[in-house]
């Protein structure tokens, strides 16, 4: 970890800032050997937001990645999680089979959580809208799961099914988005990341 200590000066202290300073820039995916050695439960690897780095987190025995923009105002233009799972299930969507793939960022209702699911995600995570439910205790906690909930019930139902084992992607309509999500061959994949051999 980075040596991140707070400054006041005329740039401020934010919180962005403060935990900007425990990013590593020496960490690299030959790290995940270390950890290997020192924890013997599942690897999970947050902040994947492309495919290349889906296949090697596959290509280092990770057992599941977080799509995950976090802190998207750190790098302001990222683009969201759920069009990064569109990707994968575009271009490598044998990712779905090696990996658990969760969705963290921009989950406010239940459709976004059906979306999610049958696209292939294992699960999402919620974040936003329980730190406002916060604001009313416990019972906000309960509100908005149950909210949750029942927003999830509602749009099954709407899709015609009863069981989210049921889920698969003939149920979203991707076409708004299928425009920003590139096509790419295995070829292509291979030369980007450096291990194929370029034809001329």
């Amino acid at each position: 970890m980075g040596q991140g200590k707070p400054v006041n000066d005329a740039k401020g202290g934010g919180l962005g800032r403060i935990t900007g300073g425990f990013i590593d820039a020496g960490l690299c995916w030959g790290d995940l050997e270390w950890l290997r050695g020192c924890w013997r439960g599942k690897v999970v690897v947050k902040g994947i937001m492309s495919v290349e780095d889906a296949r090697e987190a596959v290509r280092w025995g990770c057992d599941g990645v977080v799509l995950s923009n976090h802190g998207g105002r750190n790098l302001d233009t990222a683009p969201p999680a759920i069009l990064i799972l569109l990707d994968l299930h575009t271009n490598f969507p044998e990712a779905f089979s090696a990996l658990e793939v969760y969705v963290d960022g921009g989950i406010r209702r239940g459709t976004d959580i059906l979306k999610c699911l049958c696209l292939g995600a294992t699960a999402v995570g919620v974040g936003r809208p329980f730190l406002y439910s916060l604001g009313w205790g416990q019972e906000g906690v309960e509100y908005l799961v149950e909210l949750l909930k029942d927003e999830l019930s509602v749009a099954m139902a709407l899709v015609g099914i009863t069981d989210l084992k049921q889920a698969r992607p003939g149920l979203v309509n991707t076409r708004d988005l299928d425009y920003l999500v590139e096509r790419v061959d295995a070829e292509i994949n291979e030369r980007r990341s450096g291990r194929g051999r370029v034809k001329l």
